[in-house]
């Protein structure tokens, strides 16, 4: 008997208030069925159960049935889920399974999918999966993530500044890490997705890191799931790019104490280049966008697979996060879309209502911190002095010795010159600073800051002081143009 969508979904509801009181079995969806290894292309219920004992081994209690409703079953073990939220000062994952140690903190510019985000005062972080347009309204561009990526399981603070890779701002207010502030946000049994509004005068990107430019969204049904090899990929601030087979839609189960439904379960590519466990997700890419072959979004990514097992993905569909937000929010989205790489687009300078105040930058000031953003080089820079200033603010205030060669220096006045050189770009900054060389005041200082630095801000010191002690005597121009 051929099944709607919507009947299929509602059979794999009643399925799960079945099937989710036998032991071992976690999750319960839609999907194809496979047999000794190979997929025959049939549409069953997919039961997932934490282990596949053979059914000789279990209880006849315990036993899932062969069919349900007419529909075959079809046992398939893989990890409970979990939520992968990631905890700053914490590996990611073990050594013995890692690809990369602290993920991809990069300040990107302009504002992209696939790139770690944050929230101000919360604990953890994640990733903005990817950015979101409201029709008619074009100084609302929404970035895209979980909920409980800003705000665990407690519930949403509208208003709450959001930063990509940070929050902050410097303590000298010359850069800026904040892109925005959360306006929606919802963690239930339907989406765990957060949305934040853009800045006024943001540069952004319908595009994913490493994926290219987004398409559209496409709604996953069966159809999909029956072959076992339709590809999902998504771009996590953790794993970054990695690939995975569909299992199942239409999922319920629980994650991390939370109960879900209509969920996307994706199994992670084989990879002959990692060893151990193999992952699709881990701590750190909740909120990654969910991407078919076609670049187009097909959901959001919110749990990773539990336990030593293989790191399976768990997502909600798109359409599901779409109707939420207009449902219970009065907001409309639609996916943001490009047709080429590297399409910029800015937010417009007109605020949108509901945002937060903003501090106004300078004109040189936001100069400053544009052209900088224009590089990679000149991104690292500002995400370096974004996560340093404060502690340097510390050292010059509290430190005998850092103060003092603070002040020989001449710290202050060279910091508003470095800063107000972007309003006169063809004038060289000073070489000599209180009849002494520039630089070797620098380095003096420098050398106090230092003996006192934490291990974080004296490996930065020690990797940029050819560059800053190059800076003397050369024009705003020069140094912008040198960072390409």
């Amino acid at each position: 008997m051929k099944r709607s969508e919507e009947e299929y979904r509602a059979l794999a509801k009643r399925a799960a208030e079945q099937l989710l009181k036998l032991p071992g079995v976690h999750s319960v969806g839609i999907g194809g069925r496979e047999t000794d290894g190979q997929p025959t292309g049939e549409i069953v219920i997919k039961v997932f159960v934490t282990r596949k004992l053979p059914r000789g081994d279990v209880a006849a209690a315990a036993l899932v049935p062969t069919e349900i409703e007419g529909v075959k079953t079809d046992v398939e073990e893989c990890p409970p889920f979990e939520e992968s939220v990631g905890v700053p000062g914490q590996p990611p994952y073990p050594d013995d399974a890692q690809t990369y140690s602290q993920g991809d903190r990069d300040r990107d510019r302009p504002v992209r999918g696939g790139t770690h985000l944050e929230g101000k005062g919360s604990p953890e972080y994640g990733t903005l999966g990817f950015l979101a347009r409201v029709p008619g309204d074009p100084k609302k561009i929404m970035a895209v993530t979980n909920h409980h990526v800003l705000f665990q399981s407690g519930p949403a603070r509208l208003g709450m500044i959001v930063g990509q890779p940070e929050p902050g701002d410097s303590c000298t207010k010359c850069c800026r890490g904040r892109i925005g502030t959360c306006v929606a946000s919802h963690r239930d049994a339907d989406v765990d997705a957060a949305l934040v509004q853009l800045d006024a005068e943001l540069e952004w990107l319908a595009e994913i890191k490493e994926i290219g430019f987004v398409k559209g969204r496409f709604d996953l049904t069966t159809t999909e799931t029956a072959s076992l090899s339709y590809q999902i990929r998504k771009r996590g601030r953790t794993l970054r790019l990695v690939g995975g087979t569909l299992r199942s839609i239409n999922t319920s189960g629980t994650s991390s104490g939370r109960s879900y439904s209509n969920g996307i379960v994706i199994k992670p590519n084989p990879n002959a280049s990692v060893t151990g466990k193999i992952y699709f997700s881990d701590s750190g890419d909740s909120g990654s966008a969910l991407v078919n072959d076609d670049n187009q979004v097909v959901g959001v990514l919110f749990g990773k697979g539990a336990g030593t097992e293989e790191g399976w993905g768990k997502g909600f569909p798109i359409k599901d996060l779409i109707d939420k937000f207009k449902n219970a929010d009065g907001i409309t989205i639609e996916v943001a879309t490009a047709t080429q790489v590297g399409q910029v687009q800015t937010v417009p300078k007109a605020a949108a209502a509901g945002a937060a105040a903003e501090v106004e930058l300078s004109p040189a000031v936001r100069r400053l911190q544009t052209d900088l953003d224009r590089t990679p080089r000149g991104r690292e820079l500002i995400a370096i002095w974004l996560r340093h200033s404060a502690e340097l603010n510390r050292l010059v205030n509290t430190e005998r010795r850092v103060a003092a060669a603070w002040r020989r220096a001449n710290g202050p006045d060279v910091f508003r010159r470095v800063i107000a050189a972007a309003d006169d770009p063809g004038q060289p900054l000073p070489r000599d600073i209180g009849g002494r060389p520039a630089d070797a005041v620098l380095d003096d200082f420098l050398q106090e800051v230092e003996r006192y630095a934490s291990p974080g801000l004296r490996r930065d010191l020690q990797r940029h002081r050819p560059l800053l002690a190059g800076l003397p005597g050369r024009t705003y121009d020069e140094i912008v143009r040198d960072l390409h």
